[in-house]
């Protein structure tokens, strides 16, 4: 089934919306793509916007150009765009819808309240540089303790980089529409990863 979901870039005052398959599994691995499509333009395709990137980049980290979109997003027309956007209002196939601004270094999670586990957790906003931030961090750590284990990895980001604590905010608002109105806030979110063992 993977982890499917929308994701919504803005760049530079462009717009661009691409499927996933296997990207909205948690915020690490929402996190994870945004370091490695950063990493990608800052080593070797400075040429070339994020949201370029996002449409090219297959499961092995590269950017494929002869694809016509990569492995891991399929960019999506203002057409597909509507009708993803109306199947997760609707539906529970696809798990979440994330909003990437970096324009004013915002994310915004929206978890399907019609998909099933995510029936009772809400929305909220984390600035992408404390998620990388923080992702930096974990990173770090797992290098320093021997753990190469990406479900590991995965895990003590949601324990020891606050993530766990902005989920448990959010759980009560399972309202969706009224959760579009009234978004946690990042203010839990631990920017400086104090809670990461060292």
């Amino acid at each position: 089934m993977g982890h499917r979901g929308i994701y919504k870039v803005i760049e530079n005052g462009r717009h661009a919306a691409y499927y996933t398959h296997w990207g909205a599994a948690s915020p690490f691995s929402i996190f994870n793509r945004i370091s490695m499509v950063q990493e990608l333009q800052a080593e070797k395709h400075r040429d070339k916007s994020l949201i370029d990137i996002f449409a090219h980049i297959g499961d092995d980290g590269e950017y494929h150009a002869e694809s016509e979109y990569g492995e891991m997003f399929e960019l999506l027309t203002v057409r597909g765009r509507r009708r993803y956007d109306y199947s997760f209002a609707h539906h529970g196939e696809l798990e979440m819808r994330v909003t990437l601004n970096f324009d004013t270094d915002t994310a915004l999670l929206e978890h399907n309240p019609h998909y099933s586990f995510y029936k009772h957790v809400g929305n909220f906003f984390i600035p992408i540089s404390h998620g990388l931030h923080n992702l930096d961090a974990v990173e770090a750590y797992a290098k320093r303790a021997g753990i190469d284990d990406i479900f590991k990895i995965a895990n003590t980001y949601h324990l020891h980089s606050g993530m766990d604590e902005v989920y448990q905010s959010a759980r009560s608002m399972w309202n969706f529409e009224l959760e579009l109105e009234k978004n946690i806030s990042f203010e839990n979110f631990i920017a400086n990863c104090a809670e990461v063992p060292r």
